[in-house]
């Protein structure tokens, strides 16, 4: 998986996982390296909200939800150096690289079972 316009000079660091502690560790750290997320959801899901949204799918999405995509890569509300991949960690092979299963093109019926893998090398690992 390419960085594409990032900071060459930055070591590359890949974390797993977009909830609290992810997204605060990213937003701590947004620039000092170039950065790789990775989360099997399109979304982020503020848990302590969903009592209340039970009672709407509108404010659910609304008020419950993040659009991960949306403020990553589109908004580029950590930064140029930042990227989503929205799949699923299948192994890590050494201390440099890794192999995702992407599921944001899966269809809700579809398994992970015929997804490619993908290799993403890193320089740090935050799991």
């Amino acid at each position: 998986i390419d960085m594409g316009n990032t900071n060459t000079n930055k070591k590359h660091l890949v974390i797993v996982g977009a909830s609290f502690a992810g997204l605060v560790l990213l937003d701590k750290i947004k620039n000092d390296f170039n950065i790789t997320l990775i989360e099997k959801k399109d979304h982020f899901e503020w848990i302590c909200s969903l009592p209340e949204s039970i009672m709407s799918r509108e404010l659910f999405l609304n008020s419950a939800t993040v659009n991960l995509k949306e403020c990553i890569e589109v908004n580029r509300v950590f930064g140029d150096n930042v990227q989503l991949v929205q799949g699923v960690l299948t192994n890590v092979l050494d201390g440099s690289s890794l192999k995702v299963k992407r599921t944001d093109n899966l269809a809700p019926n579809d398994t992970l079972e015929n997804v490619p893998e993908e290799l993403i090398n890193f320089d740090y690992l935050v799991i």
